[in-house]
């Protein structure tokens, strides 16, 4: 039914806006087609990041050598407060006693106390250039310091601090204030070990000594801490090191030496690692198939299909990686020869889990390296079969990979087909409005005849709008 027209009038605007709204019944159903294919596209990326997500998994656990997370191990001590440890690939399984007996510590020494807004420096030493001497490790490095009159006690400590800082030898200087008012020079060697103590000698006056870093035969009156190296045994065997991370006493293994005291070190297999790695692949794993269960779900109940329903190339998938991920894997031991055999299964609605960890951790510890054969063996494992899968399905022409550029390509014909029809209804309804508003302007003369033949008219506007 068209409003607008009565015996003696009619309302143009209000006709086209009917007759352009009947036409554009073809636009709703492409929009309504446009959204069921943006739906499958949704789908389609969500279950391609979850395949993504399994595929980067795979590709760690296919790796081999150094970079493999099999046969690697883990250092575990009894007393991490004396020490812990790091291990690399080179480490052997074993047990070691360790007793920490004094930690390597940097040479620290001070200067006397003074009051920061005193002069007793300057005049004591005097000013000018005043030159004195830092020796380390058999280099010696002579520094400069300007005094000039007026300078308080604060300035002079500061201008020496900043002079040892900037002459590059191996040692840092800061001015500490104990009070509010008063300063005090502190110099500590760079690096730890009785080889870096600093020994220091005025050269050009007597500064050094005017501040009470040394006395007048050059000993050092203020010693914070002593320069001593790590000392420390393993297995009664005695070590010393100048430095409390220490990477050369046990082969592939580092200590951090933190305090004086007894901890045992256990270089083990690092069966948490491994485990934790299988765990993410389990997850990833599962989240996938569930991901396409849910995007390929058909409720009967109320008769409501997923996006993917009836895709079979995404059905398929999960069939496709249970048979790659459960399969027997040749050239292993027969004990290791499946997942199902240490301890990984998949039930019979696809979810995988680590049904039996015992198992696991047993074979992981006896034979580690055929749990590295059964996923990173690049002809047969369980890692290479199922990336060489995901990689094929993902690539440039795998089935996921159509499958997201059909959808994408329906969805842009249909763009260029609302496009086009929203082009012909802008026309249409141009046309309309010049059609009617003639019609209109011969019933504003009282044509009654025109009125019928506008009436009769309509039906014809009615038919039309197909696309």
């Amino acid at each position: 039914m068209i409003e607008g027209i009565t015996k003696t009038s009619i309302d143009v605007n209000l006709i086209v806006s009917q007759l352009v709204t009947r036409a554009s019944q073809p636009l709703e159903r492409l929009e309504a087609r446009r959204d069921v294919f943006q739906e499958q596209l949704n789908s389609l990326q969500l279950i391609h990041s979850k395949l993504s997500n399994l595929k980067s998994i795979v590709y760690s656990l296919r790796k081999t050598g150094s970079s493999s997370i099999f046969g690697r191990k883990e250092a575990v001590s009894n007393n991490e407060s004396v020490l812990t440890a790091n291990v690399s690939g080179i480490a052997l399984k074993g047990v070691y006693d360790i007793t920490v007996n004094s930690l390597a510590t940097q040479h620290k020494v001070a200067s006397g106390q003074f009051i920061s807004t005193g002069l007793d420096i300057v005049t004591n030493e005097g000013t000018g250039t005043k030159t004195f001497k830092i020796t380390i490790n058999g280099v010696d490095t002579e520094i400069d310091v300007d005094i000039n009159a007026g300078d308080d006690n604060a300035t002079i400590l500061n201008n020496i601090a900043n002079a040892i800082n900037y002459s590059g030898v191996e040692a840092k200087a800061i001015v500490v204030n104990e009070t509010p008012d008063t300063a005090r020079l502190v110099i500590t060697s760079t690096n730890k070990g009785s080889a870096n103590q600093m020994s220091f000698s005025d050269v050009v006056g007597t500064l050094l000594n005017t501040i009470g870093v040394i006395d007048i035969g050059n000993n050092i009156r203020y010693e914070l801490v002593s320069a001593q190296d790590a000392n420390f045994t393993i297995d009664t065997l005695n070590f010393i090191r100048q430095d409390n991370v220490i990477s050369d006493a046990i082969p592939g293994v580092t200590l951090n030496i933190l305090s004086v005291g007894n901890s045992t070190l256990t270089i083990r297999e690092d069966t948490r690692g491994v485990i934790s790695a299988l765990e993410d692949f389990v997850n990833t794993y599962n989240e996938l198939i569930s991901e396409i269960k849910s995007q390929t779900a058909y409720n009967v109940e109320t008769k409501e299909a997923s996006p993917l329903n009836t895709n079979t190339l995404i059905k398929s998938i999960p069939y496709e990686l249970r048979s790659l991920a459960t399969g027997l894997v040749s050239g292993q031991p027969e004990e290791i020869n499946s997942l199902f055999r240490i301890g990984i299964e998949v039930d019979k609605e696809g979810v995988m889990s680590i049904a039996d960890r015992g198992r696991l951790e047993a074979v992981l510890e006896s034979n580690p390296q055929s749990v590295a054969t059964l996923f990173n063996n690049p002809s047969f494992g369980i890692a290479w079969r199922i990336y060489n899968y995901l990689d094929n399905i993902l690539g440039y022409s795998g089935k996921v990979t159509n499958s997201i550029n059909n959808v994408n390509n329906r969805i842009e014909k249909i763009n260029e087909d609302i496009e086009q029809f929203e082009a012909y209804l802008d026309s249409l309804e141009a046309k309309l409005l010049v059609q009617w508003s003639k019609v209109e302007s011969l019933i504003s003369n009282n044509d009654s005849l025109s009125l019928f033949m506008a009436q009769k008219l309509l039906p014809s506007y009615y038919n039309r709008g197909s696309y």
